[in-house]
């Protein structure tokens, strides 16, 4: 309820989350939209579908892609990844990015594929990480 995130907030959370609502929204998707929550159960679901995965990576200053555009990047043809989102640093979030979307140091990339194939391109992202 209102009045516990306004607590949960003065404590200083930056964000809260009230299980009852989230659950009722979750249920509520699984209805109407069944096959986008499987797909996100397998991109979320890591321990349990080997295949898929989506993840969150940083881009760092000293990454080669730094400065890139996605078509320049060859991430699509070098890890078989799929950029669904980039968040910049100043928290906008450009989902379905464009082929030339710039990955710029500061941003998040979110992407799905391969486990491997993610780690690999985190390794390129940031490399000190």
């Amino acid at each position: 309820n209102e009045a516990s995130r306004a607590k949960l907030t003065a404590a200083g959370a930056d964000h809260a989350e009230a299980p009852y609502e989230t659950g009722v929204a979750t249920m509520a998707q699984r209805i109407i939209r069944p096959n986008v929550t499987n797909f996100l159960d397998l991109a979320f679901a890591a321990n349990r579908h080997k295949d898929i995965q989506m993840e969150e990576i940083p881009v760092a200053s000293g990454s080669r892609l730094n400065g890139l555009m996605l078509k320049d990047s060859g991430i699509r043809q070098q890890y078989n990844l799929i950029i669904v989102a980039i968040k910049s640093h100043d928290d906008q979030m450009l989902f379905n990015p464009s082929f030339e979307a710039q990955l710029k140091a500061g941003d998040t990339v979110i992407a799905v594929g391969e486990p491997g194939n993610l780690k690999k391109l985190e390794a390129v992202l940031n490399p000190s990480g």
